[in-house]
């Protein structure tokens, strides 16, 4: 057996045997070992332990695969979870079935980065979208792209993840220390939003990239512009093809965010990690907030708090284009005159609708 320490890859996959056997292929292919395989069938139509069989000659004391089959759909989330609570080893990596590696060497490298130093207990590489070749999912500030690997303070981190930072990370491209985020309870609720918790809010469940907070806020990340994976966008993808996904995405983001600003873990960088909950609590669209969550967490003090300020964010910003808006057009008409101002305007309102041409807020 390979001296190395063992290496977890979970797999929450439902259907699409052709994406998940190219996502099992591209750890194979890794150089890395010890690593075991968690395929995690969520009650699948058409089981997915043929590829079990396909993959069977290259099963070996340092590459286990592992096959668990639900009884029933539990869902994405709750079978993420699942295979995360199956990891043994002490790095952990939740790939998706519809994503897969392209950097044979991400985990020796990695795993490398992490023995040699233990306060680093993430390392996230960059990715393509399949229909997006070309253009990275990560906008990564130039000063941390110095080398293919480079070593972030957990605040710098929590300063750059984010919709207004550097975006967010396929799952696949990934690897974090396992039992630092058991200690953390980084894969459970309150951090992740399951479907018995979801289900009370009347919202879907989300775990909106709580656990990369939480081992930020305790010690380093280590931070590569190179393209590790690719994310798969088959046609019937859960986010892809469920409308209900499309009408309350997100809604869990103001919950977790707000579970992670009320945390009582202690961490180094834990003070960055409030803040940046609270800094994004407060830019949350307020008119997308599901009253019932807030019925449900008991609408306490602090709720109240981050709601209004939250609805007040939300007012200014279209106040603020309004006035930005009435400035473009009076700056229109003394420049070019009255009737172009016209001309401008309804071309506005004919491309943008009327109703999104007023009041649509950029």
């Amino acid at each position: 057996m390979n001296k190395n320490v063992l290496v977890s890859v979970f797999i929450a996959a439902y259907d699409n045997p052709s994406y998940t056997r190219k996502t099992i292929q591209s750890i194979i292919d890794q150089s890395y070992r010890p690593i075991e395989i968690l395929l995690c069938d969520d009650c699948s139509p058409n089981s997915l332990e043929i590829l079990m069989q396909e993959f069977k000659e290259f099963q070996s004391p340092d590459l286990i695969i592992k096959y668990f089959r639900h009884d029933k759909n539990i869902r994405g989330l709750d079978n993420m979870i699942f295979g995360f609570d199956q990891c043994s080893g002490k790095y952990g990596v939740n790939i998706q079935h519809d994503e897969w590696w392209i950097d044979c060497n991400f985990l020796s490298e990695t795993v490398d980065i992490m023995e040699k130093d233990p306060e680093c207990n993430l390392c996230i590489g960059n990715a393509y979208e399949e229909d997006n070749i070309g253009i990275k999912m990560l906008n990564i500030p130039n000063k941390y792209i110095i080398n293919k690997w480079n070593t972030l303070t957990g605040e710098e981190y929590i300063n750059i993840l984010g919709s207004d930072g550097m975006g967010y990370p396929p799952w696949s491209s990934v690897i974090f220390n396992v039992p630092n985020l058991r200690k953390l309870g980084g894969f459970h609720y309150p951090y992740n939003l399951p479907k018995s918790y979801a289900d009370k809010l009347g919202i879907l469940p989300d775990e909106f990239f709580a656990s990369q907070f939480l081992l930020s806020s305790i010690g380093n990340v280590a931070l590569s512009d190179n393209i590790i994976s690719i994310r798969g966008r088959p046609e019937n993808s859960f986010t892809l093809s469920n409308n209900d996904w499309h009408k309350c995405v997100g809604q869990a983001a103001f919950v977790i965010h707000y579970n992670l600003m009320t945390s009582n873990h202690k961490g180094i960088y834990i003070k960055a990690m409030k803040k940046r909950a609270k800094k994004m609590l407060i830019l949350y669209p307020v008119e997308r907030i599901n009253v019932k969550i807030l019925e449900i967490l008991n609408f306490d003090k602090e709720m109240k708090k981050m709601y209004y300020i939250s609805y007040l964010y939300f007012i200014f910003r279209k106040f603020n284009y309004y006035i930005r808006n009435i400035k473009k057009i009076i700056k229109i008409q003394k420049e070019k005159g009255f009737k172009n101002t016209i001309i401008y305007v309804l071309n506005r309102i004919k491309s943008k609708g009327f109703i999104s041409a007023i009041f649509q807020i950029k």
